[in-house]
């Protein structure tokens, strides 16, 4: 699959937004399986060589991670179609820093075949990527009031 450039510039640009900076096999891997763009996403770096994003496109929600270990290099994806989704649970965490407390959404998707996918803001160390997974998670909310209302 051929990518424009713009396009892998600009999925880079959102989805690896905290200083990671992925060989280009990454960009191209996480744009292919994302088909980019996306209509919300759930960027995380999980450590200086690992990044996760997770993805809600169409009819499909995904996630795709990266390892970038010299030792064994890893990229993988799982994508969902929505109607395997059986059901949707959310949670919160209160953060009180004595001056206001802040509630730390999380949330998990049950699939068909016993997987789960879990977004967790309190797993989220950078303010933007939290931010993202804010918005994500209120996508996938919306999904389902929308699936109620048919």
């Amino acid at each position: 699959m051929q990518i424009d450039e713009d396009v892998l510039r600009e999925m880079k640009s959102a989805v690896f937004n905290s200083g990671v900076s992925p060989a280009r096999s990454y960009v191209e891997f996480f744009a292919e399986a994302m088909r980019w763009p996306v209509a919300a996403f759930a960027p995380r770096t999980v450590s200086g060589i690992s990044h996760e994003v997770t993805w809600l496109n169409g009819s499909v929600i995904g996630r795709a991670t990266c390892s970038t270990s010299d030792e064994a290099p890893e990229v993988k994806a799982a994508v969902h179609p929505l109607t395997s989704v059986t059901r949707v649970d959310i949670g919160s965490t209160v953060r009180d820093d004595g001056l206001s407390p802040d509630i730390m959404r999380s949330l998990t998707v049950h699939f068909v075949d016993g997987e789960s996918l879990t977004i967790d803001l309190t797993k989220f160390t950078s303010w933007m990527q939290r931010e993202q997974a804010d918005a994500f998670i209120d996508a996938v909310l919306d999904w389902v009031v929308a699936q109620e209302s048919e």
